[in-house]
């Protein structure tokens, strides 16, 4: 049984008074933090400026936000748990159902909280312990926050009955015939269970976006247009790559081919079918996507050289595949081990919780990554001198940002290939200066 709520005004109402109580920061800051609450907000409207007070709530967009929306939410999980401990009795929230002295049966009574900033799903083995255990505890929580449930919103319902969860962009739906790859959860038997693909609306919405990127880049070169427009596929195939995602990437693939054309046809209204095809789809030929096959690939070309290319001509650079740029593997794959479950970022096991996404990471890394990515697949993201994992410093502790180079195993100097992967590694950026140094003492 799920519990799908849904917090009312959430931004708008968090008490100030609780916040400020609760808050873990010295008198200074908490009141640097008191007067950016109550500073107030101008809207204007036309030519109507209007100052509104901010007796409660967080400003959306500010850069503290997030940090102090996540902050009031804290503990919910345990005043979950908690709730149940009346009819459980301890930490196994099992019970055992004894007649005559004997055991006959045992009840589960387990319950999870699934959050993710202010969106949060309460899953429980049934109704009964939902609606007079579970949902009471949580609009105590968030009355004391200031905050309340959207009575229309909020929803107590069972995947079984035919009702889909929509969480985080993806839409969670139950067949008792589920006989497709990547199904999220299957029974014992293995024919029913629970698979996930993106929301129709979110497919909707980058769809929309990609167009608007065409629209705006009209007068472009098909270089820069290609280069705006990948950041964007990659990002939303990398987001949406559970599940039963790759009908929908299909969808994308299909609209992108069409925005495409019509882009050329703006570009150069006297052209022919044929020599657009011929300039932007077929310059080369390239067979660059999920079907061997299939060489209609938009393509741009600069007139710079690229320092990567043995090739005399200009830089190019190929529209990304929605289905290959990204693998669509199963959600398992993501499913985190309950001994990680409660590792955040200041976890002194934080790295054994970044091994494990990137283990998952890999898996999914399509064939239209670009130079580095194909190399961290290949170097399964181990630096080539020290072996030690891209994303650590030399003292084991993890960066923020990934601070690594591509070297190049014979030197360009040295006439090696510019362009070969098989010439290329990824190395720390202090492993590629002791590298470099080595090779400048070596020519001396």
């Amino acid at each position: 049984m799920l519990f799908d709520a849904d917090i009312k005004s959430f931004f708008d109402e968090i008490d100030h008074t609780w916040l400020l109580q609760h808050i873990p920061l010295n008198k200074t800051l908490k009141f640097i933090t008191s007067n950016w609450l109550n500073s107030g907000a101008i809207l204007k409207e036309e030519e109507k400026v209007t100052y509104i007070e901010t007796n409660t709530g967080i400003p959306q967009g500010g850069i503290i936000s997030p940090i102090l929306a996540n902050f009031v939410l804290n503990g919910l999980e345990k005043v979950v748990i908690d709730s149940i401990k009346s009819i459980t009795g301890g930490k196994d929230f099992r019970k055992n159902i004894y007649k005559d002295g004997k055991r006959i049966k045992m009840l589960s009574f387990k319950v999870k909280t699934i959050r993710y900033a202010d969106d949060f799903v309460i899953i429980a083995t049934s109704r009964r312990i939902i609606e007079k255990f579970v949902k009471p505890a949580v609009i105590a929580f968030l009355k004391e926050r200031g905050l309340r449930l959207s009575e229309e919103k909020t929803k107590i319902f069972s995947l079984m009955n035919g009702q889909e969860l929509n969480f985080l962009g993806y839409t969670f739906k139950y067949r008792k015939n589920w006989d497709l790859k990547y199904s999220f959860f299957k029974d014992r038997i293995g024919k029913s269970g629970i698979a996930l693909y993106p929301n129709k609306q979110k497919v909707k919405e980058v769809i929309k976006k990609l167009k608007e990127i065409y629209q705006k880049n009209s007068n472009s070169s098909a270089y820069e247009l290609i280069s705006t427009l990948n950041p964007v596929i990659r990002g939303w195939s990398s987001y949406f790559n559970m599940g039963e995602s790759s009908t929908y990437r299909g969808y994308i693939r299909y609209a992108l081919y069409l925005n495409s054309w019509k882009w050329a046809h703006r570009k150069h209204p006297k052209w022919g079918k044929r020599y657009i095809a011929k300039t932007y789809f077929l310059s080369k030929g390239t067979i660059y996507s999920r079907n061997k096959r299939d060489k209609w690939v938009f393509e741009g070309i600069t007139r710079s050289i690229s320092r990567y290319s043995d090739k005399e001509e200009g830089k190019s650079r190929l529209l990304l595949d929605p289905n290959t740029v990204v693998k669509t593997v199963t959600a398992r794959t993501y499913n985190i081990p309950d001994k990680l479950l409660g590792i955040h970022a200041y976890h002194q096991n934080v790295s054994e919780l970044i091994k494990f996404q990137l283990k998952a990471n890999f898996l999914s890394l399509g064939k239209d990554q670009g130079i580095k990515g194909k190399l961290i697949k290949k170097q399964n993201g181990l630096c080539a001198i020290c072996g030690k994992s891209l994303l650590d410093y030399p003292d084991g502790s993890n960066m923020i940002r990934p601070n690594y180079e591509i070297d190049h195993i014979i030197p360009i100097s040295y006439k090696g290939s510019k362009q070969s992967i098989n010439n290329m590694r990824l190395l720390h950026l202090w492993c590629h200066k002791v590298v470099t140094l080595s090779r400048y003492e070596e020519n001396k």
